[in-house]
């Protein structure tokens, strides 16, 4: 007789449920029979489907078997699979979602008659309350529900959830979750806790976001924060949080801030700040904007005349017959460089006056040529 029968299966099942590897849960279904009918619950007992393949895979599986029974955990990763995977686990108590969306919660809704036992939902987006509140509604036997801060600002909220809390017998946890900024009415809890006898844990989440300073600050901060816990001063630390700086304790939101008319100037001079760094940084926009056309105009214009000097030159190169505007005297002058612009100006005047008198002759010609040929190789 086998040793693995000496042994009660209570002892097997504490020490089984303790594996928390899949690799070595599915090596202890090879081992005998009985080890595989005591360990088979823990291996399907929460099931991680990390893509749409998987879940495929596991559609096929439990389609063949009777394992989907065992399963009570289920974390998704492809929400689009749920319709598939409902009939399949009649057993599930746990569900997450990597994506909750509006659709999600639609789908959630729709597939509530094959999830009876189940008892938590994913954590809800805060874009997407009201559809997770119709979603709560199915599922009665709910050990724990998520409530937007602002649960007693938003009437559809406020009938949906919070005025039914008291339907959910096996309720046991209450997330709140806050955004940045905490609502003015803030959250009543000891109403929340009154209207659920049974609860055992109230959670608290607040989605802030951190920016990041400028490494001077962050090291100022630092040295400040150094210096308070090794000062050796016997001056008494002042808190922050007093009423003697016209800062109250407010009831809605639970802590310190300031109120009245001096909040209000407060906050006018940060508005008035904020206006005057925008307009400096308007002006800078345009005087760099203009600098910029500027240079562009600069470029532009000295190609141009590259490009005339290097046609002209081109011409005289090829023997070209050139026409008067060619050899505009004038204009040459003006784009040559600092040593081509010493050349008298008597004397571009005579020359100018010899070439037009001389248009038709032979002469003519060949005297152009020399003189342009002059500037150039000059």
């Amino acid at each position: 007789m086998s040793l693995s029968f000496l042994l009660p299966v209570e002892i097997y099942e504490n020490i089984f449920q303790h594996i928390s590897s899949n690799s070595d849960q599915y090596q202890l279904q090879l081992v005998c029979r009985l080890w595989q009918h005591t360990a088979r619950p823990y291996l399907y007992r929460s099931i991680h489907l990390y893509s749409q393949y998987h879940a495929d895979r596991l559609i096929d599986c439990l389609k063949e078997s009777d394992a989907g029974s065992l399963i009570q955990s289920l974390h998704l990763s492809a929400p689009s699979s749920i319709f598939q995977l409902a009939p399949l686990c009649p057993n599930l108590t746990r569900l997450e979602a990597s994506n909750t969306h509006d659709i999600f919660w639609h789908q959630l809704c729709a597939v509530a008659d094959h999830w009876p036992q189940l008892q938590r939902l994913p954590t809800p987006c805060t874009l997407f309350f009201v559809s997770y509140a119709f979603c709560v509604l199915r599922y009665p036997r709910l050990r724990q529900i998520t409530l937007p801060s602002n649960h007693r600002s938003s009437e559809l909220i406020r009938e949906v959830v919070f005025d039914r809390l008291k339907e959910y017998k096996e309720l046991e946890t209450i997330c709140v979750r806050h955004n940045v900024q905490v609502p003015e009415d803030g959250v009543d809890y000891p109403m929340l806790i009154a209207t659920c006898p049974g609860l055992s844990h109230l959670k608290v989440h607040i989605d802030y976001v951190v920016e990041d300073d400028e490494d001077e600050g962050e090291e100022e901060e630092e040295e400040e924060d150094e210096e308070f816990y090794t000062s050796e001063s016997e001056e008494e630390y002042v808190s922050d949080y007093v009423s003697n700086d016209s800062r109250e304790y407010c009831y809605a939101c639970g802590s310190y801030h300031y109120i009245g008319s001096e909040q209000e100037e407060y906050e006018e001079e940060e508005y008035e700040e904020e206006e005057y760094e925008e307009d400096e940084d308007e002006e800078e926009e345009e005087e760099e904007e203009e600098e910029e056309e500027e240079e562009e105009e600069e470029e532009e214009e000295e190609l141009r005349v590259d490009e005339r000097q290097s046609e002209i030159i081109q011409r005289f190169i090829d023997s070209e017959e050139l026409i008067m505007d060619d050899i505009n005297l004038y204009d040459i002058l003006q784009d040559m460089d600092s040593e081509e612009k010493s050349i008298d100006d008597s004397n571009i005047r005579y020359r100018t006056d010899q070439s037009s008198n001389l248009l038709d002759s032979d002469e003519h010609q060949t005297m152009l040529y020399k003189e342009s040929a002059f500037l150039f190789t000059k």
